[in-house]
């Protein structure tokens, strides 16, 4: 890439010897024009844009620094050097001011201009490459950014407490996030009964439309598509009381419905919550939520707006049901117990020890759990029947609390038997496998293949059960094969190694006396 000087000065021979200092001693820079007042030097830097420019500071006219002051507003990445004559060095006191990187002084020292377009060059290569990155990293952080925001979003759903640092996120967003509402796009599929790949494309690409039209709209934080739904995060000033929030977020919402008008087809619903702080996020999620079920119709809905029965609203932690099921999935009976310890202080907070009421939540909490492990129990709807039984026969509150916790262990119980069963036979299947093929060149993914199970996991619950990793265990396999070939002594060694999966004697010699402690010829010579 060629450097581009521009030289301004009024004498000539000041523009011809920088002219021939610079083409005749620097490589890859050229002088790409002059000029002989600040006026002209103005004028043809705007029109050439070089990357230097060499200004002499008394000219004609709009003096030297007045033209970089000028040049300066525009154009802050060329770097500018001060042509000055001794007796005018105290202006050079002012060019500093004016970010000017250096000077030089007449008459012209080619030794000290090669140095300073020399520093210029790497400045110059320094700050494009520092742009480069900027623009670089700029790029990766936009790609990456509506994942970061539905990662946030479903992290004030499921893990709200290990967000530690909201300063930290507001940061990154660069907005403030310590109070807001939510906004719930309800995305419709009545238009059609198919659940094929067209109508799965069809809502993501609605959900899509939702968030950028959203972003156009109002500054603010969206989820991605999930579950027909797209959770949107409006940040709002506390000092703005509720029914300003509550128009201009209806308003908003509007916007949106527009902007959407002619880019989807399928039919959506828009409920908005309430504003809280942000460790309130869920509630306003769940008051959008309730907004979207009893909207009548209406495309838009605010919670507020809803005509509600007298009362509190009750707000169950559908959440924490979500993360004890999630919990009881992976077998983890400590956590499940922990949640449901969570889920039942809230019951007793919120329901006033009403029997009833806490006694219809964990009937249902047991429903949910059972019907979801339904695939590790035998006869799961005779033990369903009589769990519940047993739970709604409870007379007391503290009675109905161990009533679950006792049936939460059988579940674990029940699970965890099926599960060791079903890896003793998975096992028993691989080992079957190797038996049967150990003198072929297999490896723990034809194994893991047969078996139909990933072959990080096939290989922790072989070793978990037989205590021997996949290639212990077949170098074992063919050792014991290659005992009872040995008794023959009309096989040699060489077609024992062969005939036990080894293409190389040698090789077959030295794992065999790894094994057993001598060489496969001592072993013959001894039993036979």
């Amino acid at each position: 890439m060629v450097l581009k000087v521009f030289v301004a000065d009024d004498e000539q021979i000041v523009i011809d010897s920088l002219r021939f200092i610079v083409e005749k001693y620097i490589q890859h820079v050229s002088v790409a024009g002059w000029a002989k007042s600040g006026r002209e030097a103005i004028e043809k830097v705007e029109e050439l844009k070089p990357d230097v420019v060499l200004m002499d500071i008394r000219m004609p006219g709009i003096d030297g620094l007045e033209a970089i002051r000028q040049l300066k507003k525009r154009h802050t990445d060329m770097v500018f050097v001060i042509i000055t004559a001794y007796e005018n060095f105290n202006y050079a006191r002012e060019a500093v001011n004016l970010g000017v990187m250096e000077y030089l002084l007449k008459p012209i020292n080619k030794d000290r201009v090669i140095e300073v377009i020399k520093k210029a060059e790497a400045i110059l290569a320094q700050n494009r490459q520092a742009m480069l990155n900027e623009v670089e990293l700029k790029e990766k952080l936009l790609k990456i950014m509506p994942h970061i925001e539905t990662e946030f979003i479903y992290t004030l759903f499921f893990d709200s407490a290990s967000i530690k640092d909201i300063s930290f996120y507001e940061n990154i967003f660069e907005m403030p996030l310590n109070f807001g509402y939510v906004m719930l796009f309800s995305i419709g599929g009545n238009e059609s009964n198919r659940e094929d790949l067209r109508s799965s494309l069809d809502r993501f690409e609605v959900g899509m439309a939702i968030r950028d039209a959203a972003r156009e709209s109002v500054r603010c934080l969206a989820g991605s598509f999930m579950l027909n739904r797209v959770v949107i995060f409006v940040p709002v000033d506390r000092s703005f009381d509720e029914y300003t929030v509550r128009n201009h977020s209806i308003e908003i919402a509007k916007t949106i419905q527009n902007l959407l008008e002619k880019s989807i087809s399928l039919s959506y619903s828009i409920g908005i919550g309430s504003p809280y702080g942000i460790d309130n996020f869920l509630k306003s999620y769940e008051e959008a939520d309730w907004a979207v079920k009893l909207s009548g119709g209406e495309t838009i809905s605010h919670f507020q707006d809803l005509v509600m029965p007298d009362g509190p609203v009750d707000f169950y932690p559908l959440n924490k049901e979500k993360m004890l099921i999630d919990k009881a999935l992976l077998g983890e009976e400590q956590k499940v117990l922990e949640i449901f310890e969570e889920i039942f202080q809230w019951l007793i907070l919120n329901y006033t020890n009403d029997l009833e009421k806490i006694k219809a939540r964990i009937v249902e909490l047991s429903i949910v759990l059972m019907r979801s492990v339904s695939y590790y129990r035998k006869d799961g709807l005779k033990l369903e029947q009589k769990h519940i039984a047993n739970l709604i026969n409870c007379m007391d509150i503290s009675g109905l609390k161990s009533g679950f916790i006792a049936n939460v262990r059988e579940i674990m119980k029940d699970m965890r038997a099926v599960k060791t069963s079903e890896v003793k036979e998975l096992v028993k299947r691989a080992e079957i496998y190797i038996n049967e093929n150990y003198s072929k060149d297999i490896t723990l993914d034809d194994v893991a293949r047969e078996v139909n199970m990933s072959y990080h996991y096939f290989s922790k619950l072989f070793k978990e059960e037989t205590h021997l990793n996949f290639c212990d265990y077949l170098t074992n396999v063919r050792v014991s094969r290659a005992k009872e070939l040995l008794m023959r002594a009309d096989l040699s060694i060489k077609d024992i190694s062969g005939r036990v999966g080894y293409q190389d004697p040698n090789y077959f010699s030295k794992i065999f006396k790894k094994v057993t402690g001598i060489t496969p010829t001592a072993y013959r010579e001894k039993y036979i």
